[in-house]
């Protein structure tokens, strides 16, 4: 439990802006661990002179004390803006218009509070952290490696996923081992009842524990657990990419390619304020209110289009992102007639811009 001191302050001026702007509100802050939710409120505190910070998960917090602490500042006029991290309900909250608190969940977002999901780096952000002025294909090369967390990019590369492992271990606690095994089914096609069965071959788990985990990890960010457009089946993606590679050496790497879209999705879909409904379909497509999207990495015209000769959903037009190719071409199918274009990564990570509002979806 502390104010925001001097020192506090200069640590402000180092840190990188993200892409979420907050305003001067009463604001609820949540996701996985390790996405940068505290340094955006530090950020923001910038603007202030006078910030109150209690961490509640410190162990020198007294719950007691920093009610105590609250009310004292807010009633002599010494509190401007109040930032509570890993909020709990306990933490008395004074009638001040300005009021960041942090979660993992929004399961305790007051009323009069506005939710913002935060996430990781997207890939724009990601070359915006770099000091090193290195090339845009060493950068995304990095990226691959080192996966998207805020905290990561400073680190040691020795230390990095050591950190990784550290961070989820610190908030998943006694669930770290399921999330472990979680890590391995990245990309694959499941039910909830198939993940449950798989788990409990290694763990004592009982399917009251494993589903209200799996809808607490989904709603706090750290797995997506994508639904198909028709069937019941899910695929299983995580909030970082590269976390799989903190329980095994080797990684799907397709897998990694198709959760590193997704991931860039989401944020597309917040920057331009259009929900966020994501859906997988039979030939690997990510189906959103942006376009449908699909990952083929080392492709040329004649692969891509064999392999959207399988493509069944009634849209009219689909984005390939690659990482080694671009083009256009029209494809006459049974159902339609699919036009597809070819994006490098990169290109559609920096430079992407949607139709005006695609009616080519359809349900």
């Amino acid at each position: 439990m502390q104010d925001i001191s001097k020192s506090y302050l200069e640590r402000v001026v180092g840190m990188k802006p993200r892409r979420y702007g907050l305003k001067k509100q009463k604001t609820f802050l949540y996701g996985a661990s390790g996405v940068g939710k505290s340094s955006l409120a530090f950020l923001h505190s910038a603007k202030y002179k006078k910030t109150l910070y209690i961490n509640c998960s410190d162990s020198r917090t007294n719950i007691e004390s920093a009610n105590a602490l609250i009310l004292k500042s807010f009633l002599e006029k010494n509190l401007e803006l109040l930032i509570i991290d890993s909020y709990t309900p306990k933490i008395s909250l004074p009638n001040l218009n300005h009021i960041i608190l942090i979660a993992n969940s929004n399961a305790h977002c007051p009323k009069d509070f506005k939710s913002k999901k935060i996430h990781p780096l997207s890939f724009e952000e990601y070359i915006s952290f770099d000091s090193k002025n290195l090339s845009i294909n060493n950068l995304f090369n990095l990226f691959l490696k080192e996966g998207n967390l805020p905290e990561i990019q400073k680190l040691d590369p020795s230390y990095k996923i050591t950190r990784k492992q550290e961070i989820l271990q610190l908030s998943l606690k006694n669930d770290f081992d399921i999330f472990c095994s979680l890590l391995t089914m990245q990309g694959q096609k499941l039910t909830i009842n198939h993940i449950y069965t798989i788990l409990k071959k290694t763990h004592k788990i009982s399917k009251d524990r494993i589903y209200p985990l799996l809808q607490s990890l989904n709603e706090s960010g750290f797995i997506f657990l994508l639904p198909h457009h028709t069937s019941p089946s899910k695929k299983l993606y995580f909030y970082d990419f590269t976390l799989p590679l903190c329980v095994q050496i080797e990684r799907n790497f397709l897998a990694s390619l198709e959760n590193m879209l997704l991931l860039e999705l989401i944020a597309f879909c917040e920057r331009y304020e259009c929900e966020s409904s994501i859906y997988y379909g039979d030939i690997g497509e990510f189906i959103s209110p942006l376009g449908i999207f699909i990952f083929l990495p080392f492709s040329t015209k004649e692969s891509i289009e064999s392999k959207l000769k399988k493509f069944n959903f009634h849209a009219s037009h689909i984005y390939v992102i690659t990482l080694n190719f671009e083009g256009s071409g029209k494809l006459n199918l049974a159902h339609t007639t699919l036009e597809w274009e070819a994006l490098n990564f990169i290109d559609f990570a920096l430079e992407f811009s949607p139709q005006a509002k695609p009616s080519h979806l359809k349900h």
